[in-house]
């Protein structure tokens, strides 16, 4: 597993052999499962697959076969995938009966790390998958940010930024799935206090196509009085004090409001959930 946020290779016990099956040895038993025999896990962190990439795939099986076998467990009278639904569905656009499977027992939580681990390995899952599968571990299994990025060979710093992303409103987490703006969009409209101005800021970075450097102007802009208000001139106060929050919110990796009232005020951070609170503490320094 490479790329930001990336640290060492965490694949759990036991896991680590699931998906890295030597299938020249003669002890390991390959099936051929019939397709009809075959369901989706519905929980599988990838909802979305590409056309494009997904035929030719399909023209390759259609040539040679399909070259590694998919991983399945026993599901009643029949078998859920675990790993390999690409192959799975290219396997069906092609019209085989038949596809290579090896059959192994696994544990609801198995199969939600194995899914996840072989989906980040791949680079398959958009920004806002990868959140949902984080959310689900977390929810479901019992992780915590720190657990779940030693399992996965990720920063805990990148597994909070990316679960961050989930407080997006959901027309705003639409348009990262569709790549219609990028994760470091995303992370700038976090800075935004207000729903509808940071789907009206990430309607903008679509339409306009501009950078994130771009959209950190066009944030500033969002921030403005809308028309139909008196607008007034902004002091040295209170550009001040719009800088300083601007830089507690790149330091933080959070939405910070820098609130004055009079010579005196306060400061808000938001947090996610109790493990994005233990990351701002730590940032702190304050240990409990």
């Amino acid at each position: 597993m490479s790329g930001k946020g990336s640290k060492s290779k965490g694949l759990g016990k036991g896991l680590d052999g699931l998906l890295k099956v030597d299938f020249n040895d003669p002890s390991i038993e390959i099936r051929e499962i019939a397709l009809k025999d075959i369901v989706r896990n519905e929980d599988q962190p990838r909802k979305v697959f590409d056309d494009e990439s997904l035929q030719e795939l399909a023209d390759s099986i259609r040539e040679f076969g399909v070259l590694q076998p998919i991983l399945l467990r026993p599901f009643g009278k029949k078998y859920q995938l675990v790993a390999g639904e690409r192959r799975w569905r290219a396997s069906q656009m092609v019209e085989l009966e038949w596809i290579p499977a090896l059959v192994r027992e696994v544990s609801d939580q198995e199969m939600a790390e194995l899914s996840l681990i072989e989906n980040l390995q791949r680079d398959d899952l958009n920004s806002v998958e990868e959140a949902v599968a984080y959310r689900r571990m977390i929810d479901e299994f019992g992780y915590s940010q720190e657990t779940l990025a030693d399992r996965l060979g990720k920063s805990r710093a990148y597994i909070g930024n990316t679960l961050r992303l989930l407080m997006l409103p959901e027309p705003v987490l639409e348009k990262l799935s569709t790549k219609q703006i990028t994760a470091g969009h995303a992370r700038t409209l976090l800075t935004l206090k207000d729903a509808t101005d940071q789907l009206r800021t990430a309607e903008a970075i679509a339409r306009d196509k501009i950078t994130v450097r771009e959209a950190e102007l066009l944030l500033k802009k969002s921030r403005a009085p809308r028309k139909g208000r008196p607008k007034a001139s902004p002091t040295a106060k209170q550009n001040e004090l719009q800088a300083i929050e601007e830089k507690l919110q790149e330091f933080f990796s959070a939405k910070v409001s820098v609130i004055p009232r009079g010579n005196q005020g306060s400061i808000r951070i938001d947090y996610y959930d109790d493990d994005d609170l233990q990351r701002l503490l730590e940032l702190l320094g304050i240990t409990l």
